[in-house]
């Protein structure tokens, strides 16, 4: 089943994802239990990269939400560390990452689908 969210609801999920940092990743979209990698849509999935909780939030989506909350990531992540939010979360870390994920929910914060 398909359904119509926001932006600002992508991020917010995704950010639920990876909030704990024993459910986040760097250097794969996600990983199973066993620290393998896998797809961010795996049942097996059990932690996530910035970008990975995005695909994983957006999964069944039939808007351009996704594609909007990458962008804004990127654009909050280049304004405050000079990189791309994939980069901020690779090199910079999990506190960084969730920093910007934080201030892209801020940005977004009513946007309609």
């Amino acid at each position: 089943m398909t359904a119509r969210i926001t932006a600002h609801q992508v991020l917010v999920k995704a950010r639920a994802l990876i909030n704990d940092p024993k459910h986040w990743t760097a250097d794969a979209f996600a990983k199973a239990g066993s620290g393998l990698m896998v797809s961010p849509r795996s049942s097996k999935a059990v932690c996530w990269c910035a970008d990975g909780a995005i695909q994983r939030a957006a999964w069944a989506t039939i808007s351009d939400a996704k594609e909007r909350a990458r962008w804004t990531l990127d654009d909050v992540a280049r304004a405050e560390h000079g990189a791309s939010y994939v980069g901020v979360n690779d090199e910079l870390g999990h506190e960084a990452i969730i920093g910007v994920f934080d201030l892209a929910i801020e940005r977004l914060g009513g946007d309609t689908p």
